[in-house]
């Protein structure tokens, strides 16, 4: 991982269960995992300080997501495939998500 994004993840605060609704411990490229699963917004956050394939999967869902929120804005007729292949990659990282999460036995499928 490169010096930016290093420091970038470790500079992530350590929180528990009751500062997970403060927007400022929340990085921007864990707000979509967050905003997809609420309820287990303290275990993402903690995966994502210590799993760098967890974090890899939400930095690619973030990535995702703003791609497709812009592409949606624009004129979908012009775009539609591609509008089609960015919501079935969604798709495909929510459910490796999701995978990641039952797997780290915090929580239920």
């Amino acid at each position: 991982m490169d010096e930016p994004a290093a420091a970038k993840w470790q500079a992530l605060p350590s929180i528990d269960e009751q500062e997970v609704t403060d927007p400022t411990a929340i990085s921007a490229l864990l707000r979509h995992v967050v905003d997809r699963y609420p309820a287990r917004a303290a275990l993402i956050l903690r995966m994502a300080t210590t799993d760098e394939e967890f974090r890899s999967l939400c930095e690619d869902y973030a990535l995702a997501m703003n791609t497709l929120l812009r592409m949606e804005a624009l004129d979908q007729k012009r775009i539609e495939h591609k509008i089609a292949e960015y919501r079935a990659i969604i798709d495909d990282l929510e459910r490796e998500i999701g995978r990641a999460l039952v797997e780290a036995g915090e929580v239920k499928p």
